[in-house]
């Protein structure tokens, strides 16, 4: 730390006062040091082949996506795939039992045909959980998502869906269809689907781990100290 003396004019410490023209110079100071902090970022992010304006924009359009789901209301509610309501049955995780709780999540009834045609996969999976504790889990998991009935999904929303899920994966289009519906954010942990749709333009979509890692910064404390992103992503059933 330096101290540096600064002349200044007569009239400016008239018109101004001491104080406030020395909290002009410490604030000018300040924005110069976060200049130059902003340049040394640049520089690591540049070196290491990131391309700094391309994140910057990507930041830009999320905080005004968040800004925009906040102000409609919808910022606290999303559509749920079924591998989500899977991971959240099979690990049991304190992090599920908060978001269930916290958040408003729909998933399509035909989450039911999935989870009735993987049965026997999810209970060779949950061998090692005691009968119990696997049904009073996924009770609890059942009694916080909102299931819609398919009738609710209207036909310009179904046929939206199918031409962006033709060419990616057909059967995830009830999914699509509903977050259409709804003007909502589908939460899914199949990263195939994910890049597909984005590859399309579907902006309606977020990977689970994204969304935990983002959480954990909005609005439930201590939510960062319950996961890690390899513990979310426990599997891709189907």
């Amino acid at each position: 730390m330096v101290t540096v003396s600064v002349k200044v004019q007569d009239e400016l410490v008239k018109s101004y006062g001491i104080e406030a023209i020395k909290k002009l110079l410490e604030e000018e100071l300040e924005y110069q040091r976060f200049r130059l902090l902003e340049k040394s970022i640049q520089e690591a992010m540049s070196e290491a082949g990131v391309d700094w304006e391309k994140e910057f924009e990507k930041s830009r359009e999320e905080a005004f996506e968040e800004y925009q789901r906040r102000r409609t209301g919808n910022w606290k509610q999303f559509v749920v795939d079924v591998n989500i309501i899977f991971s959240g049955i099979l690990s049991r995780k304190e992090i599920y039992k908060k978001i269930f709780s916290e958040y408003t999540l729909y998933t399509p009834d035909f989450a039911f045909i999935e989870l009735n045609k993987y049965r026997e996969k999810i209970l060779k999976k949950a061998k090692k959980i005691s009968a119990e504790d696997l049904r009073n889990f996924t009770l609890f998991i059942f009694s916080k998502i909102v299931v819609v009935p398919d009738y609710l999904i209207s036909e310009k929303s179904y046929k939206k869906a199918e031409k962006i899920v033709e060419s990616v994966d057909i059967k995830d289009v009830a999914y699509v269809a509903l977050a259409e519906e709804f003007d909502l954010i589908l939460l899914t942990q199949d990263r195939k689907l994910y890049e597909g749709l984005k590859a399309k333009g579907f902006e309606k979509i977020k990977l689970f781990a994204d969304f935990i890692e983002k959480i954990s910064v909005w609005n439930i404390p201590g939510l960062s100290s319950l996961f890690s992103p390899q513990e979310i992503l426990i599997t891709n059933f189907l």
